[in-house]
C-alpha cells in the first residue's frame, strides 16, 4: 500500500470515527429532533463536509466564557423602583404575559416610558442624526451591520463631532456583520476619541463563536434616548442599493425603558472589551436626573403617555431560548388576530404548529413576507412551510414594493414585538437578539396602522395557484427545508 492510500485510508477512519462521536454528542444532548435529524442526514449524505460544518457551526452555543455582568450592575436602587400603579391599569392578558415574560428574563414593565414608530431608513436615520447631534453626556451605539458608506460616513463624523465636545462615545459591532470595516477607519475613530471594540472577530482562533452572531441594533443617548428596531446602518437600508426600496420598522424610545437598552449594551461591551468601569459613577448620577426630569414630565403631562414597554435580550449566554419563549407566550396568549412580519420564516416546529392551530381555531392569523429575498436559500426553506398554513387557514401576503426586513408581531390590536429578532432557527436559538414588547399604548395603534399600510401594497397568496406550483419547486423547498434547522 503506498504511503498516499495509507494517508487517505487513515482520514476516512478519522472521519468515520468523527461521525459516531458527533452523532453519539448529539444524541446525549437532546436536541430539537429536526436539528438532530438535520444533521445526521448531512452526515450520512457529505460526511466530511458535514464534520468541518459541525466544527464550525453545530456545537451547542455555550456561557460566554468572559464575565457577564448582571444587567442591574448600573442600575442605581432609585431606578430599580420604576414601576408604578400605571402596570395594574393594563388589561388582564398584557399583565399575565408581562410577568410570565419577566418570570424567565428578569425584566419587567417599564410604565414611565414613551415609543415612537419610524418607519424606514428616512424617518430612523433622521431621528437619529437628530438625538445624536443632541447629545450632551455620552452616546452607546451598537450595530450587527455598519457600513462606511454614505450614512455611516455621516453618521461617523457626528460622533467624532460629539467627542470633541467631551461626549463618551462608545461603538460596538459585530465581527461578521461589520467585517467591512476596515482596520485604517477604525484606528482613526479611536485616534480621534471614539472608544470601539468588534464582538467577536472573525479569526481562525475564534471559530467556536463564528456561529453566535450578535444581531442587537442598540442606539443609547444620555441613558433617556434610545433606539432598537430591524434597521442596521448601511446606504441600503435607504435603497441605495441593487436591492431597491427597503421596508423597515424601528423604535425611538424615552424615558426609563432605555435603562434595559443601556443595560444590554454595558453587558456586550464588556464582554467584548472586558471594561467593567464605563464611568458607573457618572452613569448612574446621569441617569438618576435625567429619569427624575422624565418622571416629572410625566406627572405633568401623564395623559400623554399610555401602556407600558418591556424590552429584553436573548442569545447563546441564557440557558434557555428566551426569544423562542417569549414569542410562542405571545402567540398563545392571542385571542383574536396574530400580524406578522418578518423577512425570513424559517419557524420551529412549536410555533409552526400554534400559527396553524390558531387559525384553525377561528383567529386573524396574516404573515406578511418579501416579495422580493435576498436569500435565496432562507426564502425557498421558508416556502416550504406556506402550504400547510395556507390549508389551515393562514393568510400569506407577498409585500409588492420590494424588499421588506422588519420583524414584528401584532396580536389582538394590543400587545406588539418590535425587534431584531426574524422569525427563524438563527434568531430564536443561535444569535444575540432583543425586542421590545408594546402593551396597550399609542405605538400599538401605530402599529396597527403599518401593518394596514402593508397589506394595502401586497399580495394574498393563492392557496390553490400556490399548491399547483412547479414539482421543481417543490422538491427544492422540501430540500432546503430539511436542513432549515442549521440556516
Amino acid at each position: 500500500m503506498s504511503q498516499s492510500q495509507e494517508l487517505y485510508q487513515t482520514m476516512h477512519w478519522m472521519i468515520i470515527i468523527s461521525v459516531i462521536g458527533i452523532s453519539c454528542n448529539l444524541f446525549l444532548e437532546n436536541r430539537n429532533p429536526q436539528s438532530t435529524i438535520s444533521w445526521l442526514l448531512l452526515f450520512s449524505v457529505a460526511p466530511t463536509f458535514g464534520v468541518l460544518l459541525y466544527v464550525l457551526f453545530g456545537r451547542l452555543k455555550r456561557r460566554r466564557k468572559k464575565l457577564i455582568l448582571h444587567s442591574k450592575f448600573i442600575t442605581p436602587q432609585v431606578l430599580s423602583e420604576k414601576n408604578d400603579i400605571k402596570g395594574n391599569t393594563l388589561s388582564i392578558k398584557s399583565q399575565k404575559l408581562s410577568t410570565i415574560i419577566e418570570k424567565f428574563t428578569g425584566v419587567s414593565i417599564n410604565s414611565n416610558s414613551s415609543a415612537s414608530l419610524l418607519i424606514n431608513g428616512d424617518e430612523m436615520f433622521s431621528k437619529l442624526k437628530e438625538a445624536l447631534l443632541d447629545a450632551k453626556n455620552y452616546i452607546y451605539i451598537q450595530y450587527y451591520i455598519f457600513r462606511a458608506d454614505t450614512i455611516g460616513s455621516e453618521l461617523l463624523d457626528i460622533l467624532r463631532m460629539k467627542v470633541n465636545e467631551g461626549v463618551v462615545v462608545r461603538l460596538l459591532v459585530d465581527g461578521l456583520g461589520s467585517k467591512s470595516l476596515k482596520k485604517k477607519l477604525l484606528k482613526k475613530l479611536r485616534t480621534a476619541g471614539v472608544k470601539v471594540s468588534i464582538f467577536d472577530p472573525i479569526s481562525p482562533w475564534s471559530m467556536g463563536t463564528i456561529n453566535y452572531r450578535n444581531h442587537r441594533k442598540i442606539v443609547v443617548i444620555d441613558g433617556i434616548k434610545g433606539f432598537t428596531g430591524g434597521l442596521n446602518v448601511g446606504d441600503e437600508y435607504l435603497g441605495r442599493s441593487k436591492i431597491g426600496f427597503w421596508r423597515d420598522t424601528h423604535l425611538f424610545i424615552e424615558g426609563s425603558a432605555v435603562e434595559e437598552l443601556q443595560n444590554i449594551f454595558l453587558q456586550d461591551w464588556h464582554y467584548s472589551t472586558s471594561d467593567h468601569s464605563c464611568e458607573k459613577i457618572q452613569i448612574n448620577r446621569l441617569n438618576y436626573n435625567h429619569t427624575k426630569s422624565y418622571d416629572q414630565f410625566l406627572q405633568d403631562e401623564s395623559n400623554k403617555v399610555k401602556g407600558a414597554v418591556q424590552i429584553f435580550g436573548s442569545g447563546p449566554d441564557t440557558k434557555e431560548p428566551t426569544m423562542r419563549n417569549a414569542f410562542h407566550t405571545l402567540l398563545t396568549i392571542a385571542e383574536n388576530s396574530i400580524w406578522i412580519a418578518t423577512p425570513y420564516f424559517v419557524p420551529d416546529q412549536e410555533i409552526f404548529t400554534i400559527l396553524k392551530l390558531k387559525a384553525m381555531s377561528g383567529l386573524d392569523v396574516r404573515i406578511i413576507y418579501p416579495g422580493k429575498s435576498d436569500s435565496i436559500l432562507s426564502d425557498s426553506a421558508s416556502k416550504s412551510y406556506f402550504a400547510p398554513l395556507l390549508e389551515s387557514g393562514v393568510k400569506i401576503y407577498t409585500y409588492q414594493k420590494n424588499f421588506l426586513h422588519s420583524k414584528v408581531i401584532l396580536i389582538d390590536n394590543e400587545i406588539a414585538s418590535v425587534g431584531t429578532a426574524n422569525l427563524d432557527v438563527r434568531s430564536l436559538h443561535l444569535n444575540y437578539e432583543l425586542t421590545s414588547f408594546l402593551y396597550e399604548s399609542d405605538v400599538v395603534v401605530q402599529v396597527n396602522q403599518s401593518f394596514l399600510n402593508d397589506f394595502s401594497v401586497s399580495t394574498q397568496l393563492d392557496r390553490k395557484q400556490f399548491i399547483e406550483r412547479s414539482l421543481f419547486k417543490k422538491l427544492i423547498e422540501s430540500l432546503t427545508r430539511l436542513f432549515s434547522p442549521l440556516l
